[in-house]
This record gives C-alpha cells, structure tokens and sequence, in this order.
C-alpha cells in the first residue's frame, strides 16, 4: 500500500511540474516573440506575401504553446527547441506530426527558418518580431 501511495505522490509531482515548465530566460529573449512572416524562399527566390498571407505569424509563449498562422488558417499546439536553439519543433493540438524549422540565422529581431513540408518542398521563412 505505501509502494502505491508513492508512486501516485510521484507521478503527480511529476505532471505537476511539467504543467508547469516555461522558457528560460537564454530561450526567452531568443525565440518567444510572435514572429510575423515577412517573406519566403522557394527554389532561390524570395517571394512576397500573397493577399491571404499578409497576417501570417508564428506566436512562440514562454510557456511553450504556439500559434502559427499559414495561408491565413491559424493552428495552436506547443514547440520546443534544443539546448543549442538550432530548430524550432512545433506539434499541433490536432496532430501527432510534428513540423520542425531548422533556423538558419537570428539576430534577435529577425529570424530565417528552414522549413521542408510533406511534399519535400522547401521554404526559408523570414520572420521578424513584433
């Protein structure tokens, strides 16, 4: 019975913590902006946004849910990133398929992302915070 009993303090000590993890601060002031789309790269060329892309963003909270905007259809999930902050991992609400976007390059205020879809076609984001 004492086995059990903690086991269960355990587990919910455990899942109380992970409800409560957010970025630090090295993460923070790197990624958790709400990045607007600017412009991508398809085959070499930069391409201006579309009339249904112009409100097109990637919302990345300090407590590791997102919200991205593609095409105007907006998506909620969670992200995370590596120790090194070399992509960024998105997992929509409604999907087990992760997306991840590999960062070519952040200054701070603006970011390039890598990103190559199911049809192996891929786009470099260029997204800067608001």
């Amino acid at each position: 019975m004492k086995f059990k009993l903690l086991l269960i303090t355990i587990f919910a000590s455990t899942f109380s913590f992970a409800q409560s993890v957010t970025a630090d601060a090295k993460i923070e002031n790197a990624l958790c902006k709400n990045w607007k789309i600017v412009a991508y790269e398809m085959f070499g060329t930069v391409n201006q946004l579309e009339a249904n892309e112009v409100n097109d963003h990637i919302l990345l909270n300090k407590d590791y849910t997102a919200t991205i905007t593609e095409h105007g259809v907006t998506t909620n999930g969670k992200w995370s990133t590596n120790a090194g902050m070399k992509h960024i991992a998105f997992l929509p609400n409604n999907s087990k398929t992760r997306r991840v976007y590999n960062i070519v390059s952040n200054n701070g205020n603006e970011i390039k992302v890598n990103y190559q879809d199911s049809t192996l076609v891929k786009r470099i984001y260029h997204l800067k915070a608001q």
